[in-house]
Parts: structure tokens; C-alpha cells; sequence
């Protein structure tokens, strides 16, 4: 039976899931909207996405904005990975804490990121294979990112110099995504 474990931040839950071991390999279920013993409350997912990584890798922290925030469901399906979420809801008890946790197929385990949550994860083996089931529609305008490394968060990465994208490299300070958020949230 799949469990959930609530986590430091507020809505945010490690999901084990169901699975069936023999001779020929394991077989997971790791989502059916239908099951109320393996379902996540009011999550409607509406896409999968797959990342493929090389050792060392690092995406994020990636989020997209109102009104079109997305919830995620992460697990890794090969190899191994450090992930970690970030609380950016401006109200909530967790606002600004942060949360990471391996994942990997060996734990049969996925991390529930709730909206209003960044997300972020570097590889830590050669091929790491991601599945996103993600709830919310993809809107390239409404994303955000920040520094994966930024002082203010203070996050204890496995890796001090991990891969990362251009677009990534050029990401904001925590501190300005924060401000813009509140100067975009004055103007409506």
C-alpha cells in the first residue's frame, strides 16, 4: 500500500509507492487518480514530462507564477538524484524554507511539490532519469527561476560546482525573485 509522509513544508509529501517484486523485476504504480489509498487530495494531473541527466547536472529552481502555478509529482526512475523544494508563498508558515531528500528507483519513493513551491534537483549519477507528472498547464511566460546556490537559502547541496544551464547561470537572487513577485502582485 503506498503511504505518504508529510514534510517540513506545508502540503509538500514523500509518497511510497505501490510496487510488486519478483524474478523478472519490480512493477510500480505510481499514480491512479481513482485509488484513494495511492491519490493525492485535489491533484489533477495533466502531463508527463521525462529529463534525462549527466553526473552532476543541476536544474533549478524552476517554478511557474500565478495564474497558472503547476503542483508536480517527481520520481527518479534510474539512477540518482538530490532534490529539493523551496516554500515561496508569500503566507505561508513554511515561506522560505527549503526541503531536500534523495530519490531514487531503489526507494520507490516520489516527492509531491505543491504550487507556489520552486523546485530543483542535481543529479548525483551518470544518466538520471526524471519523471515530472505535472498538474497545470506549461505557460513559458509565467516561469521564474533563482539561483540554485543563493545565500539567503543557504541549502547543503551535495556538489559545489554542479552543471548548469546558461539560463540558469543567469538567474535572480532569491531576495529580487521575492521583490518582483510582490511588485507584480501590487500592480493587480
Amino acid at each position: 500500500m503506498k503511504t505518504h509522509k508529510e514534510l517540513p513544508i506545508i502540503d509538500s509529501l514523500i509518497i511510497k509507492n505501490d510496487f510488486f517484486e519478483d524474478l523478472r523485476g519490480i512493477f510500480i504504480t505510481s499514480w491512479e487518480e481513482y485509488n484513494p489509498s495511492i491519490s493525492i487530495e485535489n491533484f489533477k494531473p495533466v502531463s508527463l514530462y521525462f529529463s534525462y541527466n549527466n553526473k552532476y547536472v543541476l536544474r533549478g529552481f524552476h517554478l511557474q507564477e500565478k495564474p497558472f502555478e503547476q503542483s508536480k509529482l517527481v520520481q527518479c526512475v534510474h539512477g540518482e538524484i538530490y532534490d529539493v523544494i523551496v516554500d515561496t508563498r508569500i503566507n505561508s508558515p513554511t515561506y522560505s524554507k527549503w526541503y531536500g531528500t534523495i530519490l531514487n528507483p531503489e526507494s520507490k519513493q516520489a516527492l509531491y511539490i505543491p504550487k507556489g513551491c520552486a523546485h530543483a534537483f542535481i543529479s548525483l549519477k551518470e544518466n538520471s532519469i526524471i519523471s515530472y507528472l505535472i498538474e497545470g498547464e506549461y505557460k513559458k511566460q509565467y516561469t521564474s527561476s533563482f539561483f540554485w546556490n543563493d545565500p539567503i537559502l543557504n541549502i547543503n547541496w551535495p556538489i559545489d560546482n554542479p552543471i548548469i544551464s546558461e539560463k540558469d547561470s543567469k538567474a535572480q537572487s532569491f531576495e529580487s525573485y521575492m521583490q518582483s513577485r510582490l511588485n507584480n502582485n501590487d500592480k493587480k
